[in-house]
């Protein structure tokens, strides 16, 4: 009795353990952990990091769950020899029996009397039943003990198939990490890049200088058109200025005095 209790509770906790159903449960879990870290506002390495040691943690479910189909297996080798060791037992009690009947010959056809027996036929008839109830129960606990070992099989063959498919999706989630980390090394490469991009356009320009030469080239540039532009306009001035044919002074006298004192006149002093 206590090693069907033994092996109820194991079954049952192998079962509860790593059965298919929890090995389904535990791989939708980490699928939608994984998009929801995808979907989340942290940090891209946080994410990866937390999505490595979720692979991790469901590959030592996996390794605990192997543990506990070994000891199924164990308990199986244990229940197949009482198994064996039973049906030998019933096997030769049935033989027995078959013998003893055999040699009861007619007996069947004694009617039953009132007499006493005597004490050495009582005996004899008391330990007959006694090993028929012995058999009985013998058989009753092989047939149970067989059920038992059936169901164990069962269970073990259930454990081994969702090992395998949790390692498989073990492997697969492992592969998807590793691809992520491949995606997120090459996106901080290209980060890293257009940081620099972005540098040498604007600061890192700054700090070699070429900004400031860009700036000196333009007010040089623009001082060269200003210079150019008065340039013109002196050049202009001064040839209207040197083309001026002279006024021509209204000078009607012909005396010098008198032409003194109309020029006098005409530009007094100011």
């Amino acid at each position: 009795m206590r090693k069907l209790i033994w092996t109820a509770l194991v079954v049952g906790g192998a079962a509860w353990f790593i059965g298919t159903d929890a090995i389904s449960s535990r791989v939708a879990q980490l699928r939608a952990e994984a998009r929801h870290a995808v979907a989340a506002e942290v940090p891209l390495k946080n994410q990866l990091e937390e999505a490595r040691r979720q692979v991790d943690a469901y590959a030592e479910s996996i390794i605990r769950g192997e543990v506990a189909a070994e000891g199924l297996a164990d308990r199986i080798r244990e229940t197949e020899r009482e198994v064996r060791t039973l049906a030998t037992r019933v096997g030769n009690e049935r033989e027995a029996l078959a013998s003893l009947r055999a040699t009861m010959g007619g007996d069947e056809h004694v009617i039953a009397t009132s007499v006493p027996l005597r004490p050495e036929v009582r005996t004899s008839q008391d330990g007959t039943l006694r090993r028929v109830r012995a058999f009985q129960t013998a058989s009753v606990r092989l047939e149970r003990r067989a059920q038992d070992l059936q169901r164990l099989k069962a269970e073990h063959a259930s454990t081994l198939s969702a090992l395998e498919q949790a390692r498989d999706e073990q492997s697969r989630l492992g592969e998807e990490v590793r691809l992520l980390s491949a995606e997120l090394e090459s996106l901080e490469a290209r980060k890293a890049a257009a940081r620099t991009r972005e540098g040498v356009l604007a600061e890192g320009l700054d700090a070699s200088g070429w900004s400031a030469a860009r700036e000196r080239i333009d007010a040089i540039r623009a001082s060269l058109r200003e210079q150019s532009k008065l340039l013109a306009y002196y050049e202009v001035e001064r040839t209207e200025l040197v083309d001026e044919p002279l006024a021509t002074l209204p000078v009607s006298a012909q005396d010098p005095a008198q032409a003194i004192d109309e020029v006098l006149a005409a530009w007094p002093a100011r």
